[in-house]
Formats: structure tokens, C-alpha cells, sequence
């Protein structure tokens, strides 16, 4: 199933390759540890705008009309549209981007009840997955100078927990979020600062105190997801700030800071022209924003063609997830992240 897809997404793209002047790949999220970082060098251009700083969506190629990629994991192959931005040169300062980002390499968190409360595991809420989607996105970045441009950025996020045996006691939020970004860019330095989430509205009313649903037997059961201490149900604000040093031709430095304390740091070596590799390590908050932020390390290597780009990174969770118990009216329950290595690929080309 993999290799038929492959084949086709690349007969598709390679029947456009005439029509291209110049392309640009990267993934969704920091290369480094996917953290929502406010400027990678390593992301280029083609940075998930909807995570990344939107000001960069105005350093769009001066001979490109229209970019498009896709961004997607090992585990979502078989649904590549899942993943993708589509930029849109307006005039030569002024860019346009939409995009959706359904499924990343973002860890989740699950909680189990207590063997001791559940000894036959037949409470509706034995397990309760916690998730979190990125959705429908769009992007203006505007360019003051040639070395300044500002950004703003939308996107639909959604929040859940869904207790595995029993979906109908499920909760869902959603919400539209704005970030507002600012972007630096010389030849030797560039440089970035986001107002992550400076403003959000709620999509589906305020958080209810009880969750109540029916069983299989006709009776009711109630319970509250607020009781998990520790999950996000609602963005976060913060201020996110980021670097890239240009040491010579070959050799370039990059860090990100934010607010809340996550970072990450990296080098980027131009082995050749066309060709490059990037490793780093970093911090960020997963699904449990009041404990321990994980530990990440990453490879990557990105290949530029004239016409074209690919990229990969594999992206390693350097300690298992953070876990704790949670004491609530239905029982006992441990709650832990869940953390895995993620193979992350990315294709671009620009008309």
C-alpha cells in the first residue's frame, strides 16, 4: 500500500517538473523536537506557518507564484492530504497560506484505571485517551523591507478525551487561536519572535462540569474530565522566540526559546549544494503541561533540487513519558504520556 502511494504522489509531482522554477521542502513543527518553535532556519520558507512564525510566509521566492507540500509521518502514508500548505503570492510582499495539519508527531497522554478499583476492567472509563489535532489554518505575512516582515496566523485547534470502551461519554473543544509573528532576515543572522495564541475564541461553549452519557444496559454515567489535573483542554499562550547564526558556508547554529520554557538547539551542515544534514535536541510540553517537559533528540537531511525537495527527520524521545495517578470520583487512574520515534517526510515545489 505504501509503495503504490509513493509511485503515484511521484508521477504526480515529477509530470508537474516542468512548470517549476525553484522548491523548497520541510516538516511540520521544529526539526529538532517538534516543538511550536517561532523561527528554524531548517524549516525555511516552507515552515508549518500554523506552528512556525508566520512572518515567514512573506520570504517567499521572487520567482514563485504558488508553493504547495506535504508533511506527513510513517503512521498516516496512506493519507497524505491529511498534511499539507498551500502559499499564494498575492503581490511581491504579500503571501497568503492555507493549510491543515490533522495528525503529527505531537505525543498524547492516556489514563488507565487502577487494577485494584477495576479488577474486571468493566468501568466505562477503564481507559481515556486524551488527544489534540490541529486543523484548517490560514497565514498573511507581509514584508515591511527586505530584511523585516510580519505575520498573522488562525487555526482551528481541538481538544479531546474519549474514554476507549465508550466514545459516546466523549468531550470535545474546539477553538480558533491567533498568533502574531515578526521576522529578521540578513545573510549572516535571521532571526524571530511569535505571540503564540495571543488571542482565542471558543468554538463550542465553555468547558461543561460533567460529561454525561448513556451505557449499554439504558442507564446513564457521568463524569468530569477537568478531574485529570494536568491536561490541557484549552491553548496555551506564550512567547516564542528563535535564531540562526550563519557561520560560514558550510556550518549554520540555530536556538529557539519560549516562555514556557522549552527550547531547542541545533546545527545545520551543508555537506553539499543540493544537500545537508541537521541534528539537534530540545524541550517541549506534550499533553501533561504541568509536569516534566520531554526530552527530544533528532536527525535530519534534506535534499534541494533545482525543480524540487525532499526531507526527512527522525525525531527521539530521549526518556519514556512522564506518568502520575490521579485521584477522582470514579477511582484511582495513572495517567502518562505517550511518547514514540517519529519518521517525519516532507515534499515541496513551487510554480
Amino acid at each position: 500500500m505504501y509503495f503504490s502511494y509513493l509511485s503515484r504522489m511521484a508521477s504526480g509531482i515529477f509530470a508537474l517538473l516542468l512548470f517549476h522554477h525553484v522548491a523548497t521542502a520541510q516538516l511540520a513543527y521544529s526539526p529538532f523536537t517538534e516543538a511550536s518553535v517561532a523561527y528554524v532556519a531548517l524549516s525555511g520558507p516552507t515552515v508549518n506557518f500554523a506552528r512556525g512564525n508566520p512572518a515567514a510566509l512573506a520570504w517567499m521566492h521572487k520567482h514563485a507564484r504558488f508553493s504547495y507540500n506535504l508533511e506527513n509521518n510513517q503512521n498516516h502514508l496512506d493519507s497524505p492530504i491529511q498534511n499539507f500548505a498551500l502559499r499564494m503570492a498575492v503581490t511581491p510582499r504579500l503571501t497568503l497560506a492555507v493549510g491543515q495539519w490533522q495528525w503529527t508527531a505531537t505525543t498524547g497522554a492516556v489514563a488507565g484505571r487502577s487494577f485494584v478499583d477495576d479488577p474486571l476492567w468493566q468501568h466505562p472509563l477503564r481507559w481515556i485517551g486524551f488527544g489534540y489535532r490541529q486543523k484548517m489554518s490560514a497565514g498573511l505575512g507581509f514584508q515591511i523591507t527586505p530584511h523585516l516582515a510580519l505575520g498573522i496566523a488562525t487555526r482551528q485547534e481541538e481538544y479531546s478525551a474519549t474514554p476507549t470502551f465508550k466514545s459516546s461519554l466523549g468531550i470535545t473543544r474546539e477553538y480558533r487561536t491567533l498568533d502574531f509573528g515578526i521576522s529578521l532576515a540578513s545573510h549572516w543572522f535571521n532571526g524571530g519572535i511569535v505571540f503564540r495564541n495571543f488571542r482565542w475564541f471558543h468554538l463550542s461553549g465553555d468547558m461543561p462540569p460533567q460529561i454525561t452519557g448513556p451505557l449499554n444496559d439504558g442507564s446513564s454515567f457521568t463524569w468530569n474530565p477537568a478531574a485529570f489535573t494536568g491536561i490541557a483542554f484549552a491553548p496555551q499562550s506564550a512567547v516564542e522566540a528563535g535564531v540562526q547564526g550563519v557561520v560560514n558556508s558550510h556550518l549554520q547554529i540555530l536556538g529557539d526559546l519560549s516562555s514556557r520554557k522549552e527550547y531547542a538547539l541545533g546545527l545545520k551542515l551543508q555537506i553539499l549544494p543540493m544537500f545537508s544534514l541537521s541534528a539537534g535536541q530540545g524541550e517541549r510540553f506534550d499533553r501533561i503541561y504541568k509536569e516534566v517537559a520531554m526530552r527530544y533528540a533528532a536527525l535530519g537531511a534534506q535534499l534541494q533540487l533545482e525543480r524540487f525537495a525532499l526531507a526527512v527527520t527522525w525525531i527521539a524521545p530521549r526518556r519514556a513519558g512522564h506518568y502520575r495517578f490521579v485521584e477522582t470520583a470514579d477511582g484511582q487512574f495513572e495517567v502518562r504520556q505517550q511518547t514514540n520515534h517519529q519518521l517525519l517526510m516532507g515534499m515541496a515545489f513551487f510554480l
